[in-house]
């Protein structure tokens, strides 16, 4: 366990003489009887019940509700006294009456307690004290035992004294964020100089919690500027078995501008060594922001075991124009293992693969044209895979109609712009290139030797597309594609007597593909309509969307195109390759297709009366999807899809896809067969082949509340849901970001009475009804509020199937006022560990907190 402080009230506490001494803009009185000037360079306004003047003496004293007005700034206090030959303001309270002896006698002496104590206001803040001084021609003064508050800080001190413009003195001054008058905690020091927007020096400081000093610095030294400043990073200490003693994040935070910042910090381990990291921030407003954050670890295992390792992660965007931009990010690790070795990030350290991207993008609106150059690396942790792609540049042509590209083209030969409406005016063309270089460096296992691997290309793709109604209610659209590639290379192919098998070599060369095929589609809507009148009810309404599609493509792999390849074994036998096959546009389609698709939407909806309005919501949707493939030699008809979704309210979502077969499966050949189940059975014609089935449901207590407040004929305004600081249900581990990846993740609980949310996900394939594979996943999420103190919340992630519990966290929340405690427990994983933490809450002092974890040494928070 340790505790880490950073005693950053000091640079804070500053604040608090320059809320007596600073200026701002002059302010006065509604009302003032008297307006004096001595020697000074400007008024000194004052109001009170009572005025008394003693002109020998040159000397004012206001009593009850007295004011005075200086240079902007207002004092009220009970008793005030101005000695104009001294140029003095005192600032006192009065003795409360009500504190004399019950009996109404006071045997002639005042009560100890004071009231109206002197408050001095400044640009919007306030201070208080016992007592106050001001001499307006030296401008210095003191403060007996004065306290204010700044942001969710709570200043006080027993004298304060300012000696110059810029410099204050603090005696026995104190700071804590807690709000009881007995605070649970504070910070105090006996003496304390302060540099006004320069720096605070202290000593002794000492944190007390309930009265009992529990931490201590003999001397002090702190940055005093607003916003970002440098300043050391307070490391945090811990032991493990297996790397000894160890502080982790020792270091410095350097600000030197406001564009940018960067923190450095080491980790020492007494038996192994050290890592090292550094995070730097960018930012230019409207233009570029971005992160880049490093890491290296030199340690040492034992006579010969040294390691030196290292990762690196950024992230750019930036806007040169609203039409032109450039975002990046990346990753790079010198080996697989090193966030599964020193990170505590659960989601880092389940990463297998890590991803580097470039993207610039370019727009012209007017011209319905884009271009993308996107750079990219992927790297597979496991076999140290790597592949690169070294540009890919996309140029894209919006859907344009043929009427404008004709019209624009004509006015380029000096035509008269076409005026009469043609055949082509319903005709639209898009058009899209792509240019991509690829190198791959692939292997399955570490112990196998990289194979290198090339390619360079360029795809063409266009489309024509026309739509229109015909016989008034059907909608009759057709489309024609092209797709054609360059690159430079192929394969083929040979038979290799030695192994039995074909095997296959590159040559290099230009070569293109070039794919089309033509589709037409028509579809239309029919209506449904039930009146009900009941229960709010009006009516309900089914739509039925019919639609038939006809589509070509020939068959590419027939030997006139060229793109497939015989080959022959010994016996004979002819086997037809893809030369294409591998590249990264995709392999050529084999087989040719003339089919005609079906398909039947079904949308439910009702309609309520909703306060005096008629309101439609949907249901559930219901549809089904085949086709019928000419060119096949069997099994032309393709499986039946239904899929049923329905959202019957904002908190519950079921969905339901299911797969039919129309052929038998022979169990002696292990797959179907081209025969219709149909024929043997008219009463069953499909047989299952698959279920997908999810479902989601989330509940909320504002959700119940409301009801009530409805049923009371209370007004509800939207206030449940959108209370501050709710969070979604199980809001889950926080998202590893690129400066964080090395921190573990403590899931947090949510502020609401209570919540929960469920969901359920079910797979069944039968493809092969004697060999069926099945999934079931349930995954739970509650948060429950005890009592005003007390929250816990549950994760959790199920296997229904294998009926075991594959993740789950419990987090034990206790709010100890300007203090917290959480307590975050994996009991079952891989990466099972618990997790202490007390901490002060205010984000000023978060830095202050106990810890304990458990697991690995305690070093990872692991076991």
């Amino acid at each position: 366990m340790r505790i880490v402080f950073r005693c950053l009230f000091f640079s804070l506490a500053v604040f608090l003489p320059t809320i007596v001494w600073g200026q701002t803009s002059a302010d006065s009185l509604k009302n003032y009887p008297l307006a004096t000037k001595s020697d000074l360079d400007t008024l000194v306004e004052y109001q009170a019940n009572r005025i008394d003047t003693d002109v020998p003496g040159r000397r004012t004293v206001l009593l009850g509700n007295a004011q005075v007005v200086y240079r902007g700034m207002r004092l009220s206090a009970g008793k005030i006294v101005i000695d104009w030959d001294k140029n003095l303001l005192i600032a006192e309270g009065v003795p409360d009456t009500s504190a004399a002896d019950s009996s109404g006698a006071n045997n002639g002496e005042t009560g100890s307690k004071l009231t109206a104590l002197p408050v001095f206001e400044e640009g919007g803040e306030a201070m208080t004290g016992e007592k106050m001084f001001y001499n307006f021609k030296t401008r210095k003064g003191r403060v007996i035992k004065g306290r204010t508050t700044y942001q969710e800080g709570y200043y006080a001190g027993e004298q304060l004294k300012r000696v110059s413009e810029k410099v204050f003195y603090v005696k026995r001054g104190r700071f804590t964020t807690c709000d009881l008058p007995d605070p649970h905690y504070y910070f105090l020091s006996d003496r304390m100089k302060m540099i006004y927007q320069d720096k605070v020096i202290a000593r002794p400081i000492v944190m007390y919690i309930h009265h009992i000093p529990v931490a201590a610095l003999p001397y002090g030294m702190f940055p005093y500027r607003k916003g970002r400043h440098s300043g050391i990073l307070v490391p945090r200490y811990g032991q493990s078995a297996t790397e000894g003693r160890y502080l982790q994040g020792l270091g410095y935070y350097w600000a030197p501008s406001q564009y940018w910042d960067t923190k450095f910090e080491v980790d020492f381990y007494e038996k192994t060594g050290f890592m090292f990291h550094n995070t730097t921030n960018y930012a230019i407003r409207y233009l570029l922001n971005g992160t880049v954050s490093a890491s290296m670890v030199r340690k040492h295992f034992g006579a010969g075991q040294k390691t030196r390792r290292w990762d690196l992660s950024f992230r750019h965007s930036q806007t040169f124009s609203p039409t032109m931009r450039l975002t990046a990010y990346g990753s790079f690790v010198s080996d697989g293992s090193y966030y599964r070795d020193f990170s505590a990030n659960r989601q880092q350290r389940l990463r297998r693969e890590i991803r580097s991207n470039a993207t610039f993008s370019k727009s012209w609106p007017g011209s319905k044209n884009s271009l993308t150059i996107n750079l990219s690396r992927s790297h597979f942790l496991d076999t140290d895979s790597k592949q690169e792609t070294l540009p890919q540049i996309s140029f894209r042509h919006g859907q344009e109609a043929l009427a404008d590209l004709l019209s624009f083209f004509g006015k380029r030969k000096g035509r008269r712009p076409l005026r009469r409406k043609a055949w082509y005016d319903n005709i639209y063309v898009t058009y899209s290139a792509q240019m991509l270089n690829r190198r791959s460096l692939v292997r399955n296992t570490k112990d196998e030797p990289f194979k290198e691997k090339k390619f360079l290309g360029v795809r063409h793709t266009a489309s024509l597309s026309s739509s229109q109604r015909i016989f008034r209610y059907v909608n009759f659209t057709q489309s024609l594609s092209y797709n054609e590639v360059w690159q430079d290379r192929i394969k083929h192919y040979y038979y290799d007597p030695e192994t039995g098998q074909i095997s296959s070599e590159e040559q290099t060369g230009f070569a293109a593909r070039r794919i089309f095929g033509t589709s037409i589609s028509a579809n239309t809507k029919i209506y449904g309509y039930f009146p009900i009148n009941r229960w709010s009810i009006v009516a309900f309404r089914h739509v039925i969307t019919p639609s038939v599609g006809i589509s070509f493509r020939p068959d590419f792999s027939d030997p006139a195109f060229g793109y497939y390849e015989e080959v022959r074994d010994t016996s004979g036998r002819v086997f037809l390759k893809d030369r294409f096959a591998g590249s990264a546009f995709g392999g050529t389609p084999r087989g040719g297709q003339r089919s005609i698709s079906l398909s039947v939407r079904n949308i439910f909806q009702m309609k309520r009366l909703v306060g005096g309005k008629e309101k439609k919501s949907d249901l559930f949707n219901y549809d089904l999807s085949t086709f019928y493939n000419f060119e096949q030699d069997s099994m032309r008809l393709s499986s039946l899809n239904s899929n049923l979704r329905a959202s019957p309210s904002r908190v519950f979502n079921f969905n339901l896809s299911l797969g039919h077969s129309f052929y038998r499966f022979d169990p002696k050949v292990g797959h179907e067969v081209n025969q219709l189940l149909i024929v043997d059975n008219p009463l069953h014609p499909l047989r299952l082949t698959r279920i997908s089935l999810s479902a989601s449901l989330r509940l909320r207590s504002t959700m119940f509340r409301r009801k009530k407040q409805a049923k009371a004929g209370a007004s509800q305004s939207g206030a449940d849901s959108t209370a501050a600081g709710e969070l979604p249900a199980g809001a889950g581990l926080e998202t590893a970001r690129v400066s964080g990846r090395f921190q573990p993740q403590e899931p947090v609980s949510g502020n609401m009475p209570w919540d929960a949310s469920f969901s359920f996900s079910y797979r069944l394939s039968r493809y092969n009804p004697e060999r069926e594979s099945k999934t079931i996943w349930l995954n739970m999420n509650g948060n429950l509020r005890l009592t005003r103190n007390w929250r816990i919340t549950y994760n959790a992630r199920l296997d229904l199937n294998k009926k075991k519990v594959i993740a789950q966290d419990i987090i034990i929340y206790r709010d100890l006022h300007c203090w917290e405690a959480r307590f975050v427990w994996t009991p079952t994983g891989p990466y099972k560990r618990y997790y202490l933490r007390i901490n002060i809450k205010s984000s000023l002092l978060q830095d202050i907190k106990l810890e304990k974890r458990g697991g690995r040494g305690a070093l990872f928070g692991y076991y």
